[in-house]
């Protein structure tokens, strides 16, 4: 059956098929008179009969995506196919009905094109089972090596003394244990291993907050908001119905997930690669992530985009599909070279299922523009529907009565359904909207932070991870610990992160914080007691480095902490991966040292490079090999916060000129809070007020108030604040600024994070002048109006102020 009579007999079925809701005698008279039309042109000429088919092929195929609403999609077609007509031969004009029957026809003539295409490139399409089956050797292989790459994370530096370990926390002895079992254990416990889920994590819907169509492709986005060191370019709503991966993945072909450092961006991505490659090799057709509703599987393809940019510098003419098959995860290949094609006919055939993790780990913008670049024609040439549509595509019925009416017309195969590529990208918040990856059919997420109850629930699963995989390690050395006192011990720990979780609640809502503050704890459970994030790093730092006295090293600790400055600095400015080869490291090893004066004599600078290098995987609660000569962090968070530390040596003068400097790279957000929460934490209370007004007032080339916006940025993560008197200087840089937007943008949003008492005192003190009150009301009036999601206040309302 040709699309003509396919559509003549759904209209037939419509006309004649009672419904619950009957349909109209306007309606039934526009059924009829498409009926008739569609029917006279089966014998027509030619051009018309084309348009005819054309147009009946696309309203086919919605209306069988959306069968609820067929007849509404009909009759709201009804002047396009009135264009069939013989008598209108495209003569009345080219009003929007007109131009929009062109757009239909074009549309469906590129539709037929692209699948032409895609026969005459792979001659006959085969199942994801056919395939399967072909490779069996491959893909037994490929899903084994991606459950033994994502199947657990490590926790590094636990143990740091396995005598402490024995007597203290299990009270056992360690004279009864032989040298050889210290020695298994010592190498067994350097580095444990526990398994970890995603499951149950929450994330908000961001459609609304990026444009439908993609032109961020045809040159820089030079939208100021985009260069603004604030989280608020992009508005997260705490409050929002969330959102889940399985649905996100049954109703999203092309999906963009962002959201703040250490919320587990890449742990998302690596347990799906996980559970997709274990649902395969258990023969299942479809993959449940969590809870009874399931998605057909696909085969998990997991990319770093930072490792992809560093394999396109040895490689400039290539394009990404071309990095399919040669792709590495921590500088360690998925394939042998004899099969590196095999994942490329995967993704031909459209049975795969890409994850592009860390889209922010581009630091050069020009270099990220042509990334995102490479990424979209990807995306547009190969993760493609069934029905070959792209993620660029115009949709057809966008803005119509009936979109409105019915939400969102399905126009487009869902992934729901087997068949074509799917596709989920990362990148953090801070500097997304830079260069976005927008079009009709993507659509963005965000994390939401874990509430009160998923954070005790992931701090408990930690707990007992740990203690399970600390058990199963001595059990098979034949030391059995007490059960009792494993759970007494546990429990108390548990108690501990509750009291901290009381107090820190907002600190705690990050997983990867909060596995630093269960791994001290549970190290030190009656002397760990954070207030802040740099406090949390700073520890973790502390702990390595006590590990570095007791290895006896000759190498003083200094040199250490100026070597991870200068192998973070380095890798912030030079490697979007976060990894550095050993020609690199060794050459930044041996300056750090040079600098510290710790020898002239070049030999003996070798020496110690080779010393410190070899020592390097000793200290793997920071940094490590984390490849065959290659090194890195363990992660993000230790680099921001070693850039950190080379920004807050000076006096407060220096200081606050090197930050101002630096306030509008937004590579550089996350060290400049973790700098200034140090200050406020480190620093004496008069040095820390004069570097906050000097923050605020130092003069710079650019119009956007900078420093004051970073100062508010950062309330989160001081441990105090400045005098008020440097509080107010910093709201009336905000108001007084002759850019509207900028008032506007930020003015309420950094007010609302003060104490009330801060708020009634600025306002019945700084709100006299006439200007300032009247810039001021504009403000409010300009927040009224913004909609309810869109402002996040917390429940906090401006205090009225008697003046």
């Amino acid at each position: 059956m040709n699309e003509i009579e396919h559509a003549v007999n759904s209209i037939n079925k419509i006309l004649q098929t009672p419904s619950k809701h009957p349909l109209s005698y306007q309606d039934r008279s526009q059924l009829a008179d498409i009926l008739g039309t569609l029917i006279s042109s089966i014998n027509s000429n030619l051009p018309r009969k084309e348009w005819t088919r054309l147009i009946c092929r696309q309203l086919n195929r919605l209306t069988n995506y959306n069968q609820l609403i067929s007849s509404k999609i009909w009759i709201q077609s009804h002047e396009d196919v009135l264009y069939l007509q013989e008598e209108t031969n495209g003569k009345q004009g080219m009003g929007r009905s007109w131009n929009h029957f062109n757009t239909m026809i074009n549309f469906e003539k590129e539709i037929e094109h692209r699948e032409s295409r895609f026969y005459l490139d792979i001659k006959e399409q085969k199942s994801l089972n056919q395939l399967l089956c072909e490779h069996q050797k491959f893909f037994d292989e490929y899903f084994r090596t991606r459950i033994s790459f994502h199947s657990k994370v490590k926790v590094h530096g636990l143990i740091e003394n396995i005598n402490d370990l024995f007597c203290k926390t299990y009270d056992l002895k360690v004279t009864s244990i032989s040298s050889e079992t210290l020695k298994y254990l010592k190498k067994n416990l350097k580095c444990i291993e526990i398994e970890f889920d995603c499951t149950n994590r929450s994330f908000e819907n961001l459609n609304s907050q990026f444009s439908t169509n993609d032109k961020s492709h045809k040159g820089d986005n030079n939208n100021l908001s985009t260069f603004l060191p604030s989280v608020e370019q992009i508005k997260i709503n705490r409050s929002v119905e969330a959102e889940h991966i399985t649905n996100i993945l049954r109703y999203n072909r092309w999906i963009i997930i962002l959201g703040d450092p250490g919320s587990a961006k890449t742990s998302l991505l690596r347990w799906i690669t996980r559970v997709f490659a274990e649902s395969i090799i258990n023969g299942q057709e479809r993959v449940a992530l969590e809870g009874d509703d399931s998605i057909p599987v696909r085969i998990p393809i997991l990319i770093r985009i930072g490792e992809f940019a560093m394999w396109l510098k040895q490689y400039p003419a290539k394009a990404a599909i071309d990095y399919i098959g040669e792709h590495t995860w921590d500088s360690k290949r998925y394939c042998h070279d004899d099969y590196k094609n095999v994942l490329k006919k995967l993704v031909a055939h459209g049975h795969t299922l890409i994850l592009l993790d860390g889209l922010d780990e581009i630091t050069d913008v020009r270099e990220k523009r042509e990334i995102v670049d490479l990424v979209r024609k990807f995306v547009d040439e190969y993760v493609r529907g069934p029905d070959f549509i792209s993620a660029f595509d115009d949709r057809m019925f966008y803005g119509t009565s009936l979109d409105y009416r019915y939400h969102q017309i399905i126009e487009t195969k869902p992934p729901s359904i087997p068949g074509g590529n799917q596709i989920i990208i990362t990148s953090r918040i801070i500097g997304y909207q830079l260069h976005p990856l927008v079009g009709t059919f993507i659509c963005h997420y965000a994390f939401l932070s874990m509430n009160y109850n998923e954070t005790k629930e992931f701090m408990k699963k930690w707990l007992f991870k740990v203690d399970k995989s600390l058990f199963k390690i001595l059990l098979n050395e034949g030391i059995n610990l007490d059960g009792e006192l494993v759970k007494v011990l546990s429990k108390r720990r548990y108690n501990v992160l509750k009291a901290l979780l009381k107090n820190s609640s907002e600190l705690l809502s990050n997983p990867s914080l909060l596995s630093l503050i269960c791994k001290f704890t549970f190290q030190s459970f009656d002397k760990f007691n954070s207030k802040s994030r740099v406090e949390v790093y700073d520890h973790a730092v502390q702990v390595v480095l006590h590990s570095w006295k007791n290895h006896e090293s000759k190498i003083p600790e200094r040199v250490l902490i100026h070597f991870w400055i200068a192998v973070a600095c380095y890798l912030h400015l030079n490697s979007p991966s976060g990894l550095i080869d050993e020609y690199d490291i060794k050459h930044l090893c041996y300056s750090t040292l040079k600098q510290q004066h710790i020898s002239c004599d070049h030999k003996m600078l070798r020496e110690y490079v080779c010393k410190l290098i070899s020592l390097v995987d000793f200290n793997i609660g920071i940094f490590s090999e984390r490849g065959l000569q290659t090194f890195g962090f363990l992660h993000l968070s230790f680099q921001d916060y070693f850039v950190a530390q080379s920004f807050v040596n000076g006096s407060p003068d220096e200081v606050a000129k090197r930050i101002v400097t630096i306030t509008v790279h937004p590579r550089f957000h996350q060290s400049l809070l973790l700098a200034i929460g140090w200050i406020s934490w480190k620093w004496s209370f008069d040095d820390y007020d004069m570097f906050c007004n000097l923050l605020i007032t130092l003069s710079t080339q650019y119009s956007i108030p900078f420093g004051t916006i970073l100062f508010f940025d950062a309330l989160n993560d001081i441990q105090r604040l400045p005098s008020n008197s440097v509080i107010f200087i910093a709201l009336n840089t905000l108001l007084d600024h002759p850019y509207y937007p900028s008032r506007t943008t930020y003015l309420i949003t950094s007010l609302l994070k003060l104490h009330e008492n801060i708020i009634i005192q600025w306002m019945q003190t700084q709100l006299k002048d006439e200007k300032r009150l009247s810039n001021f009301c504009q403000c409010l009036l300009q927040n009224a109006k913004e909609p309810n999601d869109k402002i996040q206040t917390k429940q906090k309302s401006i205090p009225s102020a008697v003046y």
